[in-house]
């Protein structure tokens, strides 16, 4: 077990320089709590039976919530490892917020559990938090000058911009949206349906 939270402090100095590993610290514990509470939840538990109708409709936004997830982290990964983009440290913590959204949200599918949509709304709204403020720096000038220090890659500066104001903090704001807004239907029915 030590093993394993050294290889996370050493992951966190080289991902989160300027003194930001406690808050990564932080935040990988949360998400790795979240991930062992979904995971030991058996199949029948905290379940209530739901009439197809409404089992139906949870189902397709969990699916819709997991190819955002999905189509995100690819993504993601796709502008860092194969176009060689660096994420900046705003970019960072971003991730920290989608990624594990991914293996949640696929195995409440799989256990067909929805009680995680509290949890999926959690890290979207503030994910979306931070995505929103990223892409304010970026395309306010009054923002992006007086924003603090970003580390190595400033965080004002854009790898794309299509149509003048799709960046990939936006991108990231509309994945966090789409999961949040379908978590919070997927509360909102289970609340219903009780």
């Amino acid at each position: 077990m030590n093993l394993l939270f050294y290889s996370m402090y050493i992951k966190l100095k080289v991902v989160m320089p300027n003194g930001c590993t406690f808050l990564g610290y932080v935040l990988i514990y949360l998400q790795i709590d979240i991930f062992f509470n979904i995971f030991s939840l058996k199949r029948g538990d905290k379940r209530m039976a739901l009439a197809k109708p409404i089992e139906k409709k949870l189902e397709t936004y969990q699916f819709i919530a997991f190819a955002a997830a999905l189509i995100s982290t690819l993504g993601s990964l796709y502008f860092s490892e194969v176009l060689k983009y660096v994420p900046c440290e705003l970019c960072w913590y971003q991730r920290i917020f989608m990624y594990p959204q991914v293996i949640i949200i696929a195995i409440a599918a799989a256990k067909k559990d929805y009680s995680n949509s509290l949890y999926t709304f959690v890290l979207s709204v503030i994910g979306g938090l931070i995505a929103f403020y990223h892409y304010l720096v970026q395309k306010v000038t009054f923002i992006g000058e007086n924003s603090i220090s970003c580390g190595i890659v400033p965080c004002n500066s854009a790898y794309i911009n299509w149509l003048g104001f799709i960046t990939i903090p936006f991108l990231a704001l509309i994945g966090f949206t789409i999961i949040g807004v379908c978590s919070f239907l997927m509360m909102k029915q289970l609340k219903e349906g009780k």
